[in-house]
């Protein structure tokens, strides 16, 4: 499989196909005594520090613009994997995103999406947010493998967008479980532009339009969450291995009603040196959109590829951090908080599978042993900064 199938692969979305009523019941357990551990305890996620105006030492302090954190992905697919995971990244984030798409064998099945909700986030929303995350969601209507296919499960029970009824069904997901979380923020769509460069056209204006169908229900619904869909950096920039389009897609961001324009960049791929990359490399985005911006997801590993390193992936988040600051993101989302241990059986990844994770795994700040990387340091002084008012 080539590589640019592989840039958008969601591996965090097997852990919750591997014992997930195990996770959900351990994680359920926990989650009161964590909220009133974390009231007391963590300061609220919702709080910006606002870094006084005055000429003290205090006042020079760098900031940040930008929430932290990481997808929903523990180094294995175990419910102590997934506790040790949350108390760890805890500490070195403010956010978390949990992104799925619609969970189609279930609705199928007849099973309600009170039901549905509430046997597969509740429990695990509970803990993130007893812990002191703030919330982000994201319904994916593409296939993480293959930006330009719909995703495997719609594909099996004879679902595709194309269809009203499907369409209708996967809106009405959506809306509730905007209902029942009001996230921060809320995704409805991940790197969109790959299927409009490569793939079908009609397939693309359908999950547009049906974005911005569902753009104002969800403002009534919960006026406080941000509503985003992501592009993919790379393929934007037309850089290899990403295939040539005449598709300008950095227009397309004008076309989708959001409050902030997502970015999936995992630039190790197209660069080999973090230091090549352009210094408007994000900044593009916001001046074709005229929208704030967040990075949904990316990341650059310590190995497995040749331009991987430990070096180089520091230096990656340390470049990365200052390109959004220059354009003030909102957020700064990563994939991995520790590496994937992918010998571990209870994922039941394929050998095709696993070749293409190779790639990913190693995006996390922390072995799979545990030991920090060099990257830890980098992203923990920016996390130390105090998040500036927007």
């Amino acid at each position: 499989m080539a590589v640019a199938d592989a840039y958008g692969l969601r591996v965090y979305r097997m852990l919750f196909a591997v014992a997930v009523g195990a996770v959900i019941c351990a994680l359920a357990l926990t989650a009161c005594t964590r909220q009133q551990a974390s009231t007391a305890a963590v300061p609220s996620p919702t709080a910006r520090i606002v870094v006084p105006g005055v000429a003290t030492d205090e006042a020079r302090t760098p900031s940040r613009s930008y929430g932290m954190g990481f997808f929903v992905q523990a180094s294995r697919p175990t419910v102590p994997a997934v506790l040790e995971w949350v108390q760890q990244v805890i500490k070195v984030s403010d956010h978390v995103m949990i992104q799925r798409p619609v969970p189609w064998t279930r609705i199928g099945a007849g099973d309600s999406y009170e039901k549905i909700i509430a046997e597969d986030f509740t429990g695990l929303v509970n803990l993130l947010r007893g812990s002191g995350l703030k919330l982000v969601l994201l319904v994916d209507p593409l296939d993480g493998l293959h930006r330009t296919q719909e995703p495997p499960e719609a594909i099996k029970n004879g679902r595709t967008l194309k269809d009203p009824a499907t369409r209708a069904i996967h809106e009405a997901w959506v809306l509730a479980l905007v209902s029942a979380f009001k996230p921060a923020y809320i995704g409805l769509a991940s790197e969109i532009n790959t299927i409009r460069a490569t793939g079908d056209r009609e397939l693309y204006e359908i999950i547009r339009d049906m974005c911005n169908r569902l753009a104002p229900q969800i403002r009534q619904l919960s006026p406080s969450s941000r509503i985003f869909v992501s592009f993919q950096v790379d393929n934007a920039w037309q850089l290899p291995p990403w295939p040539k389009s005449d598709v300008d897609q950095f227009a397309l961001t004008r076309e989708f009603d959001v409050d902030v324009v997502g970015l999936s960049s995992y630039p190790g791929f197209s660069f080999s040196s973090p230091a090549e990359i352009p210094i408007d490399y994000f900044r593009r985005f916001q001046v074709a959109s005229g929208k704030p911006l967040l990075m949904a997801e990316g990341g650059w590993g310590s190995a497995g590829g040749p331009n991987n390193s430990p070096a180089n992936q520091a230096a990656y988040y340390q470049r990365m951090f200052d390109l959004l600051e220059g354009v003030q993101a909102e957020l700064a989302i990563l994939l991995l908080y520790q590496d994937l241990d992918l010998s571990e059986p209870g994922w039941g990844f394929t050998p095709d599978q696993v070749s293409i994770l190779t790639h990913f795994a190693s995006m996390g700040m922390v072995e799979i042993t545990g030991a920090l990387k060099p990257v830890h340091a980098v992203w923990e002084e920016r996390f130390q900064r105090a998040l500036a008012p927007p």
